[in-house]
C-alpha cells in the first residue's frame, strides 16, 4: 500500500490558498502517523523540486486521496483518469454538484460541505503551525465554482477596512 496527496496545490494551473496546503500536510501527518507509506504531489510553480504529477507514476500507488477544495471541474476528471487504477478518495472536499463526474469518480468523499448538510470543520485548523510567526492578508478574485455561496466580497470589504 501506497498513497499520493493531491489536492489543488498538485495542479500547475489552478488557484489555491494556504488552507489546501495545510490540509495537505495535515492528510499527510495523519497517514504518517498510521503507519502508511505515501507522497505528495504539488505543482512545480508552488514547490520546486518536489514531486509532480508528471513524476507520479501511477503504477506505484494503491490509494490516491484528494484534499479540500471544490471537488470540481475538469482537472479532477483527468485524475481520475490517470490514476484510474487507485482507490480514489476525497478529503475535506467541497461537494458542489454531488452527480458531477469529478465528484463519483471517487470511490469515496468525506466532504467538509455540500448542499443541504452542515459543514464540518476544516481540514486546515488542525494542521501543525510554522514555529516562526506569520501574518497575511491574502484575497482572490470569487471563484466561479463557488456561487451563490461565495463571499470573497464581503469578506474583502472586513479585512481591509
Amino acid at each position: 500500500m501506497r498513497a499520493l496527496i493531491t489536492g489543488w496545490p498538485s495542479f500547475l494551473h489552478s488557484e489555491i490558498g494556504a488552507g489546501d496546503v495545510a490540509a495537505m500536510r495535515r492528510v499527510g501527518d495523519a497517514l504518517a502517523a498510521a503507519g502508511i507509506p505515501h507522497d505528495s504531489a504539488w505543482s512545480p510553480v508552488l514547490a520546486s523540486g518536489s514531486l509532480t504529477f508528471d513524476d507520479a507514476d501511477p503504477e506505484r500507488y494503491t490509494d490516491l486521496v484528494f484534499v479540500s477544495g471544490p471537488a470540481h471541474g475538469r482537472q479532477l476528471d483527468d485524475l481520475h483518469h490517470r490514476y484510474a487504477r487507485c482507490r480514489r478518495i476525497a478529503v475535506g472536499v467541497t461537494v458542489i454538484d454531488e452527480r458531477s463526474a469529478a465528484v463519483q469518480g471517487f470511490h469515496s468523499v468525506l466532504a467538509r460541505d455540500r448542499p443541504l448538510v452542515p459543514a464540518s470543520r476544516d481540514l486546515a485548523a488542525s494542521a501543525a503551525l510554522s514555529p516562526a510567526p506569520v501574518a497575511a492578508i491574502v484575497v482572490s478574485h470569487g471563484r466561479r465554482e463557488y456561487p451563490p455561496l461565495r463571499r470573497h466580497d464581503s469578506v474583502h470589504r472586513y479585512l481591509l477596512n
